[in-house]
Formats: structure tokens, sequence, C-alpha cells
């Protein structure tokens, strides 16, 4: 698979471009126990951009743990399956780019491997007519996480 002999450079400019991967604040005192359990329901029931953006309104306060993870999926989730709603994420992203640096960094290694590969095939082959700068970004994201996925991997299998 192509992805693995470049991906340390990929995850060297991904860091480089976007930081760490959760700079968003972690728990905060706008966050308590209450909050981040509903963060954590509503991010398993998120199907679209809109819902998705509501959620980021909603709780990104809460963005650690499993509510982070949640919400990790149901990104990586919509760009895997439901790649046709871009138009709309990019309508989003345009509107607030903080709703697109925070959905960036959610394209990360807590992820399935299967639907970061997905991810990468559809930026690779599906990208809209201008919209290449918007799949670049995803598609440098997602071999990032399988990258480190592949890492943390390789690390438990040699102990």
């Amino acid at each position: 698979m192509g992805y693995k002999t470049s991906a340390s450079t990929i995850l060297a400019m991904t860091f480089l471009v976007f930081g760490s991967p959760r700079t968003v604040p972690a728990q905060t005192p706008d966050c308590d126990d209450a909050l981040a359990r509903r963060a954590e329901v509503e991010a398993d029931h998120l199907k679209t951009w809109e819902q998705i953006y509501d959620w980021f309104e909603h709780y990104s306060t809460c963005n650690e743990g499993a509510p982070a993870e949640g919400y990790s999926d149901a990104v990586v989730r919509m760009l895997a399956d439901r790649w046709d709603q871009l138009p709309t994420f990019q309508t989003l992203v345009d509107r607030d780019k903080r709703f697109g640096k925070f959905v960036f960094q959610h394209i990360d290694a807590t992820t399935d491997d299967h639907d970061l590969d997905l991810v990468v095939a559809n930026a690779d082959r599906h990208c809209p007519r201008g919209d290449g700068q918007l799949c670049g970004t995803i598609k440098l994201r997602a071999l990032a996480a399988r990258s480190q996925r592949d890492e943390i991997l390789h690390r438990q299998k040699q102990h």
C-alpha cells in the first residue's frame, strides 16, 4: 500500500500545518460530567454535516475521551460513506474556519482503518472540481491518521 512510503513526511507536514491532533482545549470548566455525557450520546447520532456542526457549536468544550472519539468516528464515517455531502461541509468551513480546523483534527487514529482508507480513496478519486485544497487536506489527515494507527499496531505486536 503506497500510503506507507511517505507517511512520516505526511505526518510531519500535517503537524506543522495543524498542530497536534487535539489542539482544541480539552475538558474545561464549561464541560461538566452531564454535558460530557450528552456530548457522547449525541456524537453517536451524527449523520449530516449540519448535525456535526451543531455538535461542534454545543459540545466542543468536551473535546476529550469518549465524546471526542465519537465525534471523530462521525466525521470519518461522513467522509467515508457520505462523500457526496462534501459541498455542504465546504460551505460550513467557508462560513466558520474554526469548524474546519476542528473537523480536520478529528480525522485521527482513533477511527476505523477501513474508513480511513475509504476517505483517502474518496479524496483521490472523487474530489469535486474546485475543491482540490479541501480534498488534499482531508487526504493528508487521513494518511497521517492511518500511519499513526499502523505505528501503534506495530508497537503493540512487538510487546
